[in-house]
């Protein structure tokens, strides 16, 4: 029987102020931590097509295997993987982690969520910890996001594995029409300017190799390339995620152009790339990155 997981102090930032103002600073607040339902449902879809796309599996990486006494999912969202991986694996303690707290409801047992900011780095989760260590859609939006690449590989367990995925943002830019162009060119220089790389998806795998933490030939990508008029996929689940990951990222954009009017994201940049996007001949695609590696024993 594994031992009860313990954070130092200075992770444990639920209990202060420093994590809820992040939170109530964030730009991409998208109405999680309010609990809005129609959010939290747009977020869970999202969830539940990855689960579809992976042939309902948690992630591209082989998992079924494993018996983890300790699972961490950084940048946690509503949750909705970490209640996944704590279903699949009843006897694992699941730690989740994100800037804005978790929506009302149910969570298994074996569950513990931490308000924190990733971003303000990890430094007080236990080193050599975790024996899957996941974050997804996450890292493109954190500034330096490569920085913490080091503290992030350290916190996986001998023989443990670590999951990333994330978008490269240039892939819709290159696809896309002149309203995407415009929103998604905009809010690429806006993240910029605080630190955050939009590109990020496609570089994870070398973050990842210049670690040094794990084997080469350990380090595995799979590139995800999801139409978002839910049309022309390699197959239906491709589609279908196409589909949920366009809902989400309209929702988010609408959200953005109300907490960023003053960078110049206006709604009406919104709404011109909604109609975009949601037109029959929309060829748009986003680009998704999903690198995991072994760590070795």
């Amino acid at each position: 029987m594994s031992r009860p997981l313990t954070l130092r102090p200075t992770m444990t930032i639920s209990q202060s102020s420093s994590s809820k103002k992040a939170a109530a600073a964030s730009p991409y607040h998208v109405g999680v931590a309010a609990g809005l339902k129609a959010e939290v449902q747009c977020l869970d879809e999202m969830c539940l097509a990855f689960a579809r796309f992976f042939g309902g599996k948690l992630s591209p990486a082989p998992l079924d295997h494993l018996q983890p006494a300790r699972i961490l999912d950084l940048g946690c969202g509503t949750g909705e993987w970490a209640i996944q991986a704590a279903t699949q694996f009843p006897d694992a303690q699941v730690l989740a982690v994100d800037l804005l707290p978790l929506p009302d409801r149910r969570l298994p047992p074996n569950i513990t969520f931490i308000q924190a900011d990733i971003e303000a780095g990890v430094g007080g989760l236990p080193i050599g910890a975790f024996d899957i260590v996941y974050s997804r859609q996450v890292l493109v939006h954190l500034a330096h996001a490569s920085t913490l690449m080091p503290s992030i590989a350290s916190l996986v367990a001998p023989g443990g594995t670590l999951i990333l995925g994330d978008i490269d943002f240039s892939s819709m830019a290159a696809t896309g029409g002149p309203a995407t162009r415009r929103f998604v060119r905009h809010f690429t220089k806006v993240w910029a300017d605080r630190g955050a790389d939009l590109s990020f998806g496609r570089k994870i795998e070398g973050c990842v190799r210049g670690t040094r933490r794990f084997k080469e030939d350990q380090v595995h990508v799979r590139k995800v390339q999801m139409p978002m008029s839910g049309r022309g996929g390699i197959d239906e689940a491709t589609n279908e995620l196409g589909i949920a990951l366009r809902k989400g990222w309209l929702r988010a954009a609408y959200s953005l152009s109300k907490s960023l009017h003053d960078r110049g994201l206006t709604e009406d940049m919104a709404r011109a790339q909604e109609e975009e996007l949601n037109d029959e001949n929309c060829q748009t695609v986003w680009d998704m990155y999903f690198v995991w590696a072994r760590r070795p024993l």
